[in-house]
């Protein structure tokens, strides 16, 4: 075997990485940096001096925000319990997976008008993220346990934990690509940046599927989610590398070679392409909508003609459309300016539409077509001035990151190469039979079709592993159809199967229950296990009010569960009830978003979410027969026993035949085991 084809080990190769940042490489950066510190540029050091003071001002209102405690410093609400900083992250994150794929058309794929711009969209793809990773740290509860559980307690039914886990990927592999190109081992970055591609989709789908599998929430329940976020990336990406290219020429104070020129007419075009389609795609998410449910309609009219119609017709439809689309077909991809102030439109109509996607999908309450009284408007929620200001401190990073990267790495030279393909899968895997002088030169024309489809099928390979990821998010975890009104007689394996009655027609609305539930569980006053709502009959004979306890519903099909990333949050395998391991608990709030019964809610004493687990600590796992609720009802309108025990009086009122019974929100697919009747 002659030297050529010797194979060469993983850590052989991360040596020959590892040396190729040798002291010339790292002097180079370095005096960048001093020449930075050192330069006349009046303008540029006092931007930057501004925008450090910004994100200094911010860190301390995030610390004042983690001082006194989220549930005070934050807008958000049990209701709408998402608010600017889920939108804000999902801005970022949006923002960096539409950079990694405009920058892997040329990169990766070879497109050559794409590859000026591959350098730039790569760092500016690890700096938006990265800066998301910071909102979320603001916003989860408990940051520490969400690094610790999702290793040690994962739940590959969450499409949150499939997109934390991956988005930890993408960034890695992201990284690794820039440092690949910094070293200019193309054919390195080549693996780098598909790994990274593949991960990044594959995360970003599934925060789409976050919202488009919450049955509960009608705005956001549906398969169109995860194309939806995959294709307003690429229109993001197309937007952020067009106006951050534009600035750092003005920053480095530098004429845009001809071949830069090129790629941004190239990302232009491709970007009034992704503009025309997310339009008819807007257009029929509306027309579409408006035959849905009563809930869907009133969340459409808000931002049609209601409370959002400015940030709709304003923001994203003028912003972030309308008045681009026009610019960047008049600029015919040559007027670099004009490009540019269009590309910044979209990219503050582009916050604004992740903002209205966050908050409009919580303004109409999971109650709403119970017609009650609590519930018959929109809610609201504005945020606080924590919020908006970690916020304006989260583009600060970007900003300043990005400015003083730009020096570092002295304007991101257009990269312009012709990049290798893989002869085989094992040649990705284990670089065998590479030649490490020729990893940085060699040519695409020199490779065959064989090699290019050799590559694609690592791709699809690797693109295999992830999808596997999202078919288990798609996974029920109970494997059974809910179906309300024929599911009453099956059995699940509990015993005791712990389940309630609600005679709603003796609820005379006193609230004992709820007293007797605070004192018994030591409910804040900030939340709720159980309530009653109120709604008024004006066709009712006598009585025109009625009341509706509601509380959790202990699912055997449980939305929450699924949720979870962490498993914080479980069904008890001997008697079916839903319940908290309060350690695991991360407080990302997914599953209060999950749960169509609004029955969940965020304890600060406990530090994790907390839910009706029908008094099985405080009162069942010591010998009581009964939930404190159920026991203070003067009326007996709450009946709680064993489905199993056929004696029982909860098995009686379900199982007979002349009074109907029914559950809440049967179309949620739940299958719940809190049960109503009026009788």
């Amino acid at each position: 075997m002659n030297n050529s084809e010797k194979s060469v080990s993983i850590p052989t190769v991360l040596g020959q990485v590892a040396r190729k940042f040798d002291s010339s490489v790292l002097k180079g950066w370095y005096g960048s940096l001093q020449e930075m510190m050192q330069g006349s540029k009046a303008t540029y050091y006092a931007v930057i001096g501004l925008i450090w003071l910004v994100v200094y001002a911010s860190t301390i209102v995030a610390l004042d925000a983690i001082s006194v405690g989220y549930h005070e410093a934050y807008g958000v609400t049990r209701e709408i319990p998402w608010g600017l900083l889920i939108s804000t992250y999902i801005f970022f994150v949006v923002t960096s997976t539409g950079l990694c794929i405009i920058s892997s058309i040329g990169h990766v794929f070879g497109v050559k008008a794409f590859m000026p711009i591959g350098q730039r969209a790569v760092f500016l793809a690890i700096v938006t993220i990265s800066s998301g990773f910071v909102v979320i740290l603001m916003e989860v509860e408990m940051p520490f346990r969400m690094i610790l559980y999702n290793v040690l307690s994962p739940n590959f039914t969450s499409n949150i934990w499939w997109m934390g886990t991956l988005y930890g990927a993408y960034l890695f592999f992201m990284i690794l690509e820039f440092a690949m190109m910094l070293v200019k081992w193309h054919r390195l970055a080549l693996y780098c940046g598909l790994i990274a591609l593949i991960s990044g989709i594959a995360a970003h789908s599934n925060l789409g599927a976050i919202f488009g599998m919450l049955h509960g929430r009608e705005f956001w329940y549906g398969a169109y989610m995860p194309i939806y976020f995959i294709l307003s990336a690429m229109m993001s990406g197309c937007a952020t590398i067009i106006v951050f290219t534009w600035i750092a020429y003005k920053v480095n104070h530098k004429k845009m070679e001809q071949e830069m020129r090129d790629a941004m007419s190239a990302v232009s075009k491709l970007c009034v392409l992704l503009i025309a389609i997310l339009m008819f795609f807007t257009t029929w998410k509306i027309i579409t909508g408006m035959v849905g449910g009563a809930g869907k309609v009133e969340t459409l009219n808000s931002f049609l003609s209601g409370p959002y119609a400015i940030n709709f017709w304003v923001f994203e439809v003028a912003l972030g459309m309308a008045i681009p689309f026009v610019l960047l077909l008049t600029s015919k991809g040559k007027r670099i300016g004009m490009m540019a102030i269009a590309s910044a439109m979209m990219v503050v109509g582009i916050f604004v539409m992740r903002y209205d996607l966050v908050v409009l999908g919580q303004i109409v309450s999971v109650f709403h077509d119970l017609g009650v009284n609590e519930y018959k408007g929109l809610l609201s929620y504005t945020p606080s001035w924590h919020e908006i200001g970690i916020v304006i401190g989260s583009l600060g990073i970007t900003g300043l990151t990005f400015l003083v990267g730009e020096k570092i790495f002295k304007g991101h030279e257009p990269i312009n190469h012709n990049l290798p393909l893989a002869t085989n899968v094992g040649t990705a895997m284990k670089f065998h039979k590479l030649d490490l002088d020729n990893l940085k030169e060699d040519a695409t024309s020199e490779v065959g079709a064989i090699e290019r489809r050799t590559f694609f099928k690592l791709g699809l390979a690797i693109t295999g592993v992830f999808a596997g990821g999202k078919v288990l998010s798609l996974t029920s975890i109970t494997g059974n159809d809910a179906n309300a009104s024929t599911e009453y007689f099956k059995t699940y394996g509990y015993s005791p199967h712990y389940s309630m009655v609600v005679r709603q027609n003796l609820c005379i609305g006193c609230e004992r229950c709820v007293a007797a539930c605070i004192e018994t569980n030591s409910v804040p006053d900030y939340g709720y296990r159980t309530r009653i709502l109120e709604r008024y009959v004006p066709e009712a004979i006598g009585q025109k009010r009625e009341f509706i306890p509601v509380l959790c519903n202990q699912c055997n099909n449980p939305p929450c569960i699924r949720a979870c990333p962490t498993r914080a949050t479980y069904k008890s395998k001997v008697n079916g009830i839903i319940m908290m391991d309060d350690s695991k608990c991360i407080g990302c709030k997914t599953c209060v978003l999950a749960c169509p019964y609004n029955a969940r809610y965020w304890n600060i004493r406990k530090k994790a979410i907390d839910k009706c687990n029908f008094c099985y600590d405080t009162r069942l796992s010591k010998g009581e027969k009964l939930t404190a609720c159920a026991a203070a009802c003067p009326t007996g309108a709450r009946v709680f026993g064993d489905m199993t025990d056929k004696s029982s009086k909860v098995y009686q009122l379900v199982h007979q035949i002349i009074t109907p019974v029914w559950v809440l929100r049967p179309e949620s697919g739940t299958d719940p085991h809190v049960f109503y009747m009026k009788g």
